[in-house]
């Protein structure tokens, strides 16, 4: 759905707070559950609980990490604090491994983001009456566009700064690139201590196809690069319309024929028996970055290439070097990780469709040999920004006519004003 200006002034139905992964505890209520020396309580549901369970500390406490979150408790006659070493929540598994303990990793948050269950154990005895306490960080799961937006918009940056109409475009077409919902690129960021706003945005755009700019007109934008509209296209471009000088070559360093991707930030879980209680998490560490595939299935990790690519310009991989185990095996390759890229809106587990949605433009696009152009105009370069789609491009030597191109940067000399953009392919 288009994100309309009363989603961005936060007053429509939904609108950019709808997005974030706020606990809620509105319509919850507790049970309890007594087997033997030790009692369980539950909480349910609440909505969305993100924070990382049992981070124990060396007294049998929970560690408040505001990193992660955390949840602990006060007696109501005193309000010392007491300590709850089991807290947790229920964790929804993920299609990867741990590499050291060989059991399955699990998602940084609850099974059921709306129906979410909060859980102490504790032995029996005492009657002490406490109050129980929660924090976590804030956290976003939705369209890429969306989350991009809602954070700048929490963080302080003003709706006018934003150019919303690309975010809206930008958020259609990433709505539209699959058949299914479970194909889209939906993202799950929690905010990270040290990191700047920039950074964030940038490492959660690589989620899409699109690109990220500071328009002409100083907004922040998400350009789309599938479903364009028209008032982000330019129909043509010769050498009439203002053109000073062209430079044109092929862009050899763009050109990406293979690589193993993964998606997602996991919890390596061990887990322990209190009691009767069974599958308790007693330690509990975030793992950015898998090493380690099932020996049943990939998972995460999934192979993309174009084999006609390699043919021609020979193999270029995209990624970093990282050793994967596969059972007994380790092997050396080069992988590209998406951590923020989590689609959970399949039925069926963790669906992994939006990544293989969204490297489908490596066969598409990537691996193609591309052409780049670096035209220097007078003001009329002007009618168009970065992120455009430019038409019917006839500016190089050899007369030759390029139907598509993207520009992906813009300099304005104010000495001569002159602006120069460089145009690159995107095969059609």
């Amino acid at each position: 759905m288009a994100l309309g200006a009363t989603w961005f002034a936060g007053t429509g139905t939904p609108n950019y707070t709808d997005i974030r992964c706020d606990a809620d505890f509105t319509s919850a209520s507790s049970s309890s559950t007594t087997s033997g020396s030790y009692i369980r309580y539950d909480y349910t549901p609440c909505g969305w609980l993100i924070f990382l369970p049992n981070k124990a500390q060396t007294n049998g406490g929970n560690l408040q990490d505001p990193e992660y979150g955390y949840v602990y408790a006060t007696k109501d006659s005193d309000s010392s604090e007491v300590s709850l070493r089991n807290i947790y929540h229920d964790l929804r598994s993920a299609p990867a491994i741990s590499r050291s303990t060989d059991q399955n990793m699990y998602r940084p948050f609850d099974d059921d983001q709306a129906n979410s269950r909060l859980r102490i154990v504790l032995p029996t005895g005492g009657a002490d009456t406490c109050s129980v306490y929660i924090y976590q960080p804030f956290a976003w799961y939705g369209r890429c566009a969306e989350v991009i937006a809602a954070v700048l918009l929490v963080k302080g940056v003003s709706a006018g700064s934003i150019d919303q109409t690309a975010f809206s475009a930008a958020d259609d077409a990433q709505a539209a690139m699959g058949s299914s919902d479970d194909e889209e690129p939906f993202v799950f960021y929690r905010r990270q201590i040290g990191q700047s706003l920039g950074e964030a945005i940038k490492q959660l755009a690589v989620n899409s196809w699109d690109i990220l700019t500071v328009n002409l007109d100083g907004e922040v934008a998400l350009m789309p690069r599938t479903s364009v509209p028209a008032g982000f296209t330019v129909s043509s471009l010769d050498r009439e319309d203002g053109v000073v000088s062209v430079n044109w070559r092929y862009a050899r360093e763009m050109l990406v024929n293979h690589t193993v991707a993964s998606e997602g930030r996991y919890y390596d879980v061990t887990f322990e028996q209190v009691g009767t209680f069974n599958n308790i998490p007693m330690l509990v560490s975030e793992v950015s970055f898998p090493s380690a595939a099932s020996k049943m299935r990939s998972l995460p990790f999934e192979e993309f290439e174009d084999s006609t690519s390699q043919t021609r310009y020979g193999l270029r991989s995209l990624g970093r070097e990282m050793e994967l185990q596969e059972g007994p095996d380790v092997r050396t390759i080069r992988s590209y990780h998406l951590p923020y890229l989590c689609n959970v809106e399949g039925s069926s587990g963790d669906p992994v469709a939006a990544k293989t949605v969204l490297m489908a433009r490596l066969a598409d696009v990537e691996a193609q040999l591309r052409r780049e152009i670096t035209v220097v105009q007078d003001l009329r370069g002007l009618d168009y920004d970065v992120g455009y789609l430019v038409e019917d491009v006839e500016l190089t030597s050899d007369g030759a006519e390029i139907d598509e191109m993207f520009c992906i940067k813009k300099t304005i000399d104010f000495n001569d004003l002159s602006v120069t953009s460089v145009l690159l392919e995107e095969p059609s």
